[in-house]
């Protein structure tokens, strides 16, 4: 037999005298067949080395070309996955070789399974970063910094390198969200940070194996205990224990009934299945399909098994798909899934329809009975209480209430008789708005109706109207539209007065900001308790960024002394602030004490009570009335501001002098005292109802657009800084619409900023009405940047980034990072976080929500360790050059191309060889065929993880398939065979991240 002397994989020998002996035993495995499957159709024969070139094997078994030989090692050695051995059965796949000190080579065949969460076996890896963590109650609240990558709910998860030791330890969670779990654990109240929860299950052992050939002695012809063994590597010795183990491909399935007729059929009805006849009565079931397998086996109740695929398939062509009597009580009766019907993940989609653009589907949550319908990213709700659509068209519409923020303008053709509008509902129990606004439930207090639309009080006069708690020490609605003052409604008298020279503008519905603009309030408010503050945080936009070092809403004349109100994100409570990213932080006499890791942009009604360190009451915060579930830190802020007094915005005071709010302000109420949970909840309640009623949004409303969308959301790379045209505008796109393209890329960016601001920015363009709307998430190497952070961590992160963009109705892209030069904060190279992160991101990302994943990494010229000091890379050794900007616009051209490409539904029929297959050619039909050639693969820079097909229908002509460069091997050689009247398979598969390139594997 003749070995191979070149075009090998790294790591094969060319040359026989590798071998460590001329003549042993050798494992004999099988590459990658038609079929897809790993190695395979694996045993262990004898070899004598005939010379550099040739071996003599003695083989029991038909072997294809290209097999691999290994000799030594741990060739001869069987190894068990012991998270899968069940009552002390045990299942052993032959290991072929190592291939390092740390990886080994094994025949999985069809079950390739060791090491692999998600797989079929039960082995698990999983890990998630803490935000925040507290204790209350001997009840434990872990908050991760993004999307757990599983239900893990029930499973024992170990809780480690949190900065309270006292957290840490093994216990069994309960999850309460897609990034909070709770578990119970004795001891005082208390909150901390950092740690991870991870769990790994399982572990490996290795054995000596040897393949039994035959069980009844030659000689004897008898079945007595004797073995004959093919050739092995092991050194038996009296007495040794001998065990058989499970068969590493046992494959069990019930029969399949095969029916055939080549002539055509009569024409009456034929049909299979099982009639029951004469007495059928209470108690007989029809047919059922049953997995007995106890739900505790699988992730989300306990167990560490993924659920099995589908119970019930139909395939092929149908008139009708199914055919049903009505039932006489019920047609279908769907019960609630394992999860139950009460949890936060009890959800579950009824229907997922392919459409011309993608994937329509209706969903069904039985925790609050709510019908979901997601059109073409245009979602539809019913629920108990109403049905809710973006636009509803109907002939006859009977209600006999309309409620919400409809005005005038609402009214855009037709007209509406005045005589059907009440002219003006009086005050108090029956209180009503007509055509004037709602004067309130307070009756007799004197008020005028403003030119603005809104009720106000003479001078002198405190009203409390809607369901506003009385006793506000100051009421803003920042309704004056003119002059240097904010006017207190609540008749305390504490105007505002305008920073001179920095003074935020008025706009018809409220007060806008820029950084440094501020307006000093009444020193007799800084021993307030309770702020309330109904107001528009502007998410981050695209390119340079307004200047804004410390976003604060209210900061104190004394600089970092006193209480000042942030909604700068800080990830610790060390005074470490992740630029653009915004959450509500208390900085206090000159550093952060109560923290929270909730990122918000756009409307929100923000509370903050303040508590009293002398009576152990901690500060508490509330977003839209809802105290935020856990806080990085938490402190007592009550009494703090003692002299001096407080300002909106900025007081112009280091280190607030160029900083300040970048948004506006709708409406602020303050009381001395603070207040409870349930009132908190009707005063946001009020104040944005109130807000609303001017025509402000309060909700994120969605752009509706005509033309299809691609959005490339990303950092400095994106936005092309030192190069005059950056990657989205270099695409070459096929089989796809005209886009609009929107480059929002970012310098200096972190993706916990883009998260923050997304659903009120990206996430709006992704309705359209007429093609898809692309959405291109390439980002992450800034996370590592600022603070240590751990590749889990940011790959959470783009998972939150990646969930926000597909609930909009996008269809979303990530991609992996790039080789950078230097350290991070920590002292690891930034191409080390790379080669974790991209692994990390081409394993999970698509099983996090993603619809693909562009390969940027995988040219080698981007993406191999060190690339960043080649001739593609500006001089920083971080932003590639205008040539590396093509390179990556060829990848990503690539992944669309294949995405919306020929597939098995619609091949790309070929009939005359040689043909360069393009990016866009998954699937390539040989169908009629008028000659042989060859047909050349596509660059596989990008689509890493993509299969293409041959199909090679006829027998008459041969078929080679050869790759697009000699650095893009398939199966480490240079050409492969499609056999006739067969399919040929091959996956785009990327080498290590260290090295990168990409390789075809059949």
């Amino acid at each position: 037999m003749a070995i191979l002397t070149s075009g090998v994989t790294a790591g094969f020998a060319t040359n026989t005298a590798a071998a460590p002996a001329t003549s042993g035993v050798a494992c004999v495995v099988d590459q990658n067949p038609a079929g897809g499957f790993l190695p395979h159709n694996y045993e262990m024969a004898n070899y004598t080395v005939v010379d550099g070139t040739h071996l003599r094997l003695t083989l029991n078994k038909v072997h294809a070309a290209q097999s691999t030989v290994a000799i030594g090692g741990l060739c001869g050695y069987g190894i068990e996955q012991t998270v899968d051995t069940v009552a002390g059965i045990r299942q052993l796949f032959p290991v072929v070789g190592s291939c390092s000190s740390t990886a080994l080579y094994y025949a999985g065949g069809q079950t390739a399974i060791v090491g692999i969460t998600g797989q079929t076996g039960g082995f698990l890896n999983l890990s998630a970063t803490v935000a925040s963590i507290a204790r209350s109650a001997n009840l434990v609240t872990l908050t991760a910094t993004g999307r757990f990558p599983q239900d893990i709910n029930g499973l024992s998860m170990t809780i480690g390198g949190v900065t309270d030791s006292s957290y840490n330890g093994t216990f069994v969670v309960t999850t309460t969200s897609a990034n909070t779990l709770t578990y119970a654990q004795a001891g005082p109240d208390s909150t901390s940070t950092n740690g991870t929860a991870s769990i790994l299950t399982g572990g490996y052992a290795l054995y000596p194996m040897a393949e039994v050939l035959g069980v009844m002695n030659p000689a004897t012809r008898q079945v007595d205990g004797q073995f004959t063994l093919a050739p092995n590597t092991i050194a038996f010795a009296a007495n040794d224990a001998l065990e058989e183990p499970h068969y590493y491909q046992e494959r069990i399935a019930p029969d399949s009934e095969l029916i055939s007729q080549t002539v055509p059929r009569a024409t009456g009805i034929q049909y299979g299945g099982i009639s029951y006849q004469g007495t059928n009565a209470t108690g007989l079931i029809g047919w059922r399909i049953s997995n007995d397998s106890p739900a505790l086996s699988y992730l989300g109740a306990g167990g560490n098994h993924t659920a099995p695929f589908d119970a019930l398939v139909t395939t092929g062509v149908w008139q009708q798909t199914m055919e049903l009597d009505a039932g006489l009580s019920t047609v279908f009766q769907i019960h609630c899934n394992y999860h139950g019907c009460n949890r936060w993940n009890s959800g579950y989609n009824l229907f997922l329809l392919n459409s011309a653009v993608g994937v329509d589907l209706v969903a069904y949550e039985p925790q609050d009975s709510t019908i979901n319908i997601n059109l073409r990213g245009t979602g539809y709700q019913f629920t108990p209480q109403a049905f809710s659509a973006t636009t509803i068209n109907a002939g006859t519409i009977n209600a006999t209430t309309i409620n919400g923020p409809v005005s005038g303008n609402s009214i855009t053709s037709g007209a509406v008789a005045a005589a059907y509008l009440p002219l003006l509902g009086a005050s108090g129990a029956a209180h009503a708005a007509g055509l004037v606004p709602d004067p309130g439930i307070v009756t007799g207090s004197s008020r005028y109706l403003r030119e603005d639309g809104t009720w106000s009080v003479p001078g002198g006069q405190n009203v409390g109207g809607g369901n506003l708690l009385a006793g506000a020490t100051a009421d803003y609605n920042f309704l004056q539209g003119t002059g240097t003052s904010v006017l207190d409604t609540s008749g305390s008298g504490n105007n505002g007065t305008f920073v001179s020279g920095q003074a935020p503008s008025w706009t018809t519905t409220g007060l806008a900001f820029l950084p440094g603009q501020g307006v000093s309030l009444p020193a007799a408010l800084d021993g307030t308790q309770t702020y309330f503050l109904g107001l528009y945080i502007n998410p981050i936009s695209a390119g340079a960024q307004i200047a804004n070092q410390y976003p604060i809403l209210m900061s104190s004349s004394t600089g970092g002394n006193g209480f000042n109100f942030m909604y700068d994100y800080s990830p610790n409570t060390q005074n470490g602030f992740i630029p653009n990213a915004y959450a509500p932080t208390f900085f206090v006499n000159g550093h952060t004490t109560t923290v929270t890791p909730n990122l918000i942009s756009g409307f929100h009604v923000l509370a903050a009570v303040l508590g009293t360190a002398g009576n152990s009451t901690p500060d508490r915060i509330y977003i839209d009335g809802v105290e935020v579930a856990s806080y990085t830190g938490q402190g007592s802020s009550a009494g703090v501001q003692t002299s001096g007094n407080l300002f909106l915005g900025s007081s112009g005071v280091n280190p607030w002098t160029a900083s300040g709010f970048l948004g506006t302000m709708y409406r602020m109420r303050t009381y001395a005292t603070p207040l409870t949970p349930a009132a908190v909840l009707s005063i946001s309640a009020s104040i944005t109802n109130e807000v609303a009623g001017r025509g402000v949004p309060v909700v994120p409303v969605n752009i509706q657009l005509a033309a299809p969308q691609l959005q490339a959301i990303g950092d400095s790379i994106t936005f092309g800084l030192g190069v005059s045209t950056p990657w989205p505008s270099l695409l070459t796109l096929t089989n796809q619409p005209a886009y609009t393209i929107t480059d929002w890329g970012i310098s200096g960016i972190e993706l916990t900023a883009i998260n923050g601001s997304e659903p009120n920015r990206a996430a709006l363009r992704c309705h359209t009405s007429a093609g898809p709307s692309i959405a291109v998430i390439f980002a992450g190497t800034n996370d590592f940047a600022l603070v240590a952070t751990a590749p889990t961590a940011v790959l959470m992160s783009l998972l939150g980034e990646v969930q926000t963009m597909k609930q909009a109705g996008c269809k979303v892209f990530v991609g992996t990072m790039l080789s950078r030069g230097g350290n991070d904060v920590g002292g690891t190279l930034y191409d080390a976080n790379k080669d974790a992160y991209d692994a990390l991101i081409l394993s999970q990302a698509k099983a996090g929500g993603a619809d693909g994943i562009i390969d940027f990494a995988a040219n080698p010229l981007l993406g191999a360790d060190g690339a960043n000091q080649g001739s593609y890379f500006q001089s920083d050794n971080i932003h590639p050059n205008q040539a590396g900007q093509q390179l990556l616009a060829n990848a990503a051209s690539n992944v669309l191309n294949y995405t919306f490409g020929a597939n098995e539904t619609s091949p790309h029929v070929v009939t005359t060889l040689g043909y360069s297959m393009t990016a866009g050619d998954g699937y390539i039909s040989l169908a009629g065929l008028t000659g042989a050639g060859t047909l050349t693969l596509p660059d596989c820079t990008g689509q890493s993880g993509a299969s293409y097909r041959i199909n090679n229908p006829q027998a008459a002509f041969a078929v080679a398939v050869v790759p697009f460069n000699t650095s893009q091997l398939v199966n480490g050689l240079g050409s492969a065979t499609v056999p006739a009247n067969a399919t040929l398979t091959m996956r785009d598969t990327p080498n290590p991240k260290a090295v990168s390139g990409c390789h075809w594997e059949m």
